[in-house]
């Protein structure tokens, strides 16, 4: 039994004793001392003692049902999570190897904890784009997507990877692909989120980071993009 428990009992039974002594004094002893006023006044007290458990229960009750809350918000992002896709450009040695090759694929990995459903790729530089062929990436899984027609280099190529979770929501990754110092492609994701959530720029612009200088990610709707 719990201390506020305790007490309402306390409060109930002051209550149930006042209504019996008032009782008891008017049968027994009328002229020894008022037990009316003694019995008003004990169950004044116990009216206080309850209306002050009452407010503690009140507040418990209040902590519960926000620690309640708390805890359900916690499973429901776990559980977003575990169905979360994020098809991500991947730094494969043998790709990177492969310089003849490279024209005609782009490596891919889900590093989400949910399938990524008709993955979409479309890439752009200057001059062209062109589509990837599309696929299903389960968590954690790799894969070359390969061109429809060649890439031309990668110079400064930018690109999109959409693609659905379970719940059938449209999910979007944007990248960049520029030369490095070594003449080797560096990948660098530019923003990732919920597809309608994302903010449209042009595609000749390709996609800037966000204000801080990070990636852009959207991943609910009431969180705000960064």
């Amino acid at each position: 039994m719990t201390a506020d428990h305790r007490l309402a009992f306390a409060a109930a039974f002051a209550l149930a004793a006042a209504f019996g002594i008032a009782v008891l004094a008017r049968e027994y002893a009328p002229h020894w001392i008022d037990w009316q006023v003694f019995a008003l006044s004990l169950a004044g007290f116990g009216t206080l003692a309850l209306a002050l458990v009452t407010g503690r229960l009140v507040t418990s009750t209040d902590r519960g049902i926000s620690e309640t809350h708390r805890l359900a918000v916690l499973a429901e992002r776990d559980q977003e999570a575990r169905i979360r896709p994020a098809v991500m450009l991947w730094h494969d040695k043998e790709w990177f190897q492969q310089v003849g090759s490279r024209v005609q694929s782009l490596p891919f990995h889900n590093a989400g904890d949910g399938p990524a459903l008709n993955v979409d790729v479309q890439v752009y530089w200057h001059s062209g784009n062109c589509a990837l062929a599309t696929t299903s990436l389960g968590p954690g899984e790799q894969s070359r997507l390969f061109a429809r027609t060649r890439i031309d280099g990668f110079t400064e190529t930018w690109g999109r990877a959409t693609y659905s979770d379970v719940l059938g929501r449209r999910w979007e990754t944007r990248f960049m692909i520029e030369s490095g110092p070594d003449g080797q492609p560096q990948f660098q994701l530019r923003a990732y989120g919920l597809a309608d959530l994302l903010p449209q720029q042009a595609y000749s612009a390709g996609w800037e980071y966000g204000p801080d200088g990070l990636p852009v990610i959207r991943l609910t709707r009431d969180a705000p993009a960064r």
